[in-house]
């Protein structure tokens, strides 16, 4: 008597509606690193007043964006900090906080499925990453710009899968809505 084989059980195929979810809820999962990336922007500039308390006259926002980053150190570089220290406090917690709660915009909407504050958010991102090279001439410490370049690089990993995920959506929409053309 031949032995039978044994057959493999294969893979129900999803339904539509099984695949979109999936897809779309990694594609929220991973756009919501805007959302992050605005708040921990605040929290940055935070982080920066409360260090004044330990040493006065040395504002580091480095866990801000390096553009914001930038910014406030050229600025800084212009005028001795001496001279207008309440006034750079004012602009740098201006620029903090607009350009965060901008991020915070962008992933709220992202998060929605709408396109253009992603791709948007991804693009401020991927700017904001060549702005850590500059900072090295301004006077960032080493260790903080190695920082700060991880947090990017972790943050520009997510929302990769993100983009990466809402084209599968699109993908999985058209493969879908072609196969029930067919029935």
């Amino acid at each position: 008597m031949p032995k039978s084989k044994k057959t493999k059980k294969s893979k129900k195929p999803l339904t539509y509606e099984e695949a979109h979810n999936k897809a779309f809820s990694r594609y929220r999962k991973s756009s919501q690193i805007l959302v992050w990336a605005g708040v921990l922007n605040v929290i940055g500039l935070i982080v920066a007043f409360i260090q004044l308390n330990n040493e006065p006259y040395v504002f580091n926002p480095f866990l801000c964006f390096a553009s914001n980053n930038l910014i406030i150190r050229l600025l800084m570089s212009i005028q001795s900090m001496e001279k207008l220290n309440f006034l750079w406090y004012i602009i740098s917690t201006i620029v903090a906080i607009a350009s965060g709660t901008g991020m915070i915009i962008c992933g709220v909407f992202a998060q929605q499925g709408k396109r253009v504050p992603l791709f948007l958010g991804f693009s401020l991102y991927i700017i904001d990453m060549f702005c850590i090279i500059p900072l090295n001439f301004v006077g960032e410490s080493t260790s903080n710009l190695w920082l700060i370049a991880g947090i990017h690089i972790i943050i520009i990993a997510f929302l990769a899968i993100a983009v990466y995920e809402y084209f599968n959506i699109i993908k999985i929409a058209l493969k879908y809505n072609k196969l029930k053309g067919e029935e």
